[in-house]
Parts: C-alpha cells; sequence; structure tokens
C-alpha cells in the first residue's frame, strides 16, 4: 500500500483503495489497481535493457490510437505528463483497466464488430502524417503504409468491405 500511495501520489487518478498481483503476465510484474476513480493496470517493467525506445514507441502509438477513438487502452500520464514513471529503479506504465472476459463462442455479430474494429485500427494507423516518429526499428514488425493499396482478391472486393466496416 504504501508503494502505491507513493506512486499514486504522481498521478491523478484518485486515492489507492486495493490491488490484486495478476500472476500470469508473461515478462513483467502486473497488478490491478482499484482507486477512489476507477481501476487501472499497473505493468511495472522488470527489464527495459535496449528496448525502452521501442515501449517508448508503443506507449506513443497507443496514445495516437486512443486520441483517434480507436478502442485501446489510455495510458495515464504523471502530473509531469510522462507515459512512463521511474519508481525504485524500476520502470512502470498505468493503464486504463477494461473489463472483459473470454469468448466461448463466435457468433456473426462479434464477428461483424471486431472486424470493424480492425478496420478502424487500420485506417487510423494508415493515417499517421509521418510515420518515421513510430519507428521500432523491428523490420519485420514495422508497418509501412506507402504503397499499400486495397485489392480484389479472389472476388473479393476489399476496398468496398474496408469502406462498409467504417460506415
Amino acid at each position: 500500500k504504501k508503494d502505491f500511495d507513493e506512486i499514486l501520489s504522481n498521478y491523478d487518478i484518485g486515492a489507492y483503495s486495493s490491488h490484486k498481483h495478476v500472476p500470469i503476465a508473461l515478462e513483467n510484474t502486473v497488478f490491478v489497481l482499484k482507486t477512489e476513480d476507477g481501476k487501472y493496470l499497473v505493468k511495472v517493467f522488470e527489464s527495459l535493457k535496449g528496448r525502452k525506445n521501442i515501449i517508448k514507441q508503443q506507449l506513443k502509438l497507443m496514445v495516437y490510437l486512443h486520441s483517434k477513438k480507436v478502442p485501446v487502452q489510455e495510458i495515464m500520464k504523471t502530473k509531469d505528463g510522462k507515459l512512463i514513471f521511474d519508481y525504485k529503479g524500476k520502470e512502470l506504465v498505468i493503464f486504463e483497466y477494461i473489463e472483459g472476459g473470454h469468448v466461448k463462442r463466435f457468433n456473426n455479430s462479434l464477428v461483424k464488430e471486431f472486424a470493424k474494429k480492425m478496420a478502424l485500427l487500420h485506417k487510423k494507423m494508415l493515417e499517421i502524417p509521418n510515420q518515421k516518429d513510430y519507428d521500432f526499428g523491428w523490420i519485420d514488425y514495422q508497418f509501412n503504409a506507402k504503397g499499400l493499396e486495397l485489392k480484389d482478391i479472389y472476388g473479393f472486393d476489399s476496398k468496398k468491405s474496408f469502406d462498409t466496416f467504417l460506415d
């Protein structure tokens, strides 16, 4: 509690209520944090050796997408506007908590909703004005809109479908 009180003094997201460790996080330590203002995820990066720039770029991309109304988690900034907070030699990020659950069975409406969200995500990523500002340094993962065009694939009008999903 003392650590979370100290961390929260650097944010405007309310006073500490409770927290719970998420035991199945892959590489980092993750907590669900409840405050008087809401519920958040706290991700403590155990090691950013050589990856801090990549993490910063990913966070910057999430901030951009959130500003364009793409349904991604909001990243809570510190009182002085930082996305990554250094606490006792560990760097952490606080994310908006989004309720969800496991899908037990797909249906048409769920698939359509997923397609709409993916179309919106791709559209907004292609609209990024200066993609060099979002260079992750990973060729295999870097998106590239230059020369990208939606084409008919086996008679499927992908451009029309893409536009339809965004209506």
